[in-house]
């Protein structure tokens, strides 16, 4: 993945979506979204990521299909997966989620830069937004396509009947 993007955490998530207090910044052009809580640090008048590792999408479901629409995302980046009602509106934007697999989160710092922040002096910096320019940030698996098809849905059968039948053996 690579130009320009966003993260947010639970206050951001709920402020646009539940309370209708906009983003100082259009997400047109940034329609990737990363869940994550960063570590980040002023060093030299200018901001430096010290740690950078996904969360858990799941826990952004309630707001969900709602951020997808409203914000004109094409990409959501985190651990584990979406549910059905943010598949279906991810679907229907043409949106993906994706989980990053096999590497440490720290050797994502390189390929990050801090372009901007907002809400830091109210919010701190774990639920400010922040403004990233990024390039070639990856890898990563797509976990729920354009479709709607979620891989890990697809699995859990698969897994269900391997666990059973390592049970009865």
């Amino acid at each position: 993945m690579a130009g320009a993007d966003f993260w947010i955490q639970s206050k951001q998530r709920i402020r646009p979506v539940l309370v209708r207090c906009f983003f100082p910044f259009s997400t047109k052009h940034r329609n990737l979204l990363i869940h994550v809580g960063p570590v980040v640090v002023r060093d030299s008048g200018k901001w430096r990521l010290t740690a950078f590792n996904p969360t858990s999408s799941i826990r952004f479901e309630k707001w969900g299909p709602r951020a997808v629409k409203e914000w004109g995302l094409k990409a959501i980046v985190g651990k584990t997966t979406m549910r059905e009602s943010t598949m279906l509106a991810m679907k229907e934007s043409i949106c993906i989620h994706a989980t990053p697999v096999g590497i440490t989160p720290s050797l994502f710092l390189d390929k990050i830069e801090v372009k901007d922040v907002y809400w830091f002096d109210e919010l701190g910096s774990i639920e400010a937004a922040w403004i990233l320019g990024i390039r070639e940030l990856g890898p990563f698996l797509v976990d729920i396509d354009y479709n709607g098809r979620n891989y890990f849905d697809e699995l859990d059968p698969i897994i269900d009947a391997n666990r059973k039948r390592h049970i009865e053996n």
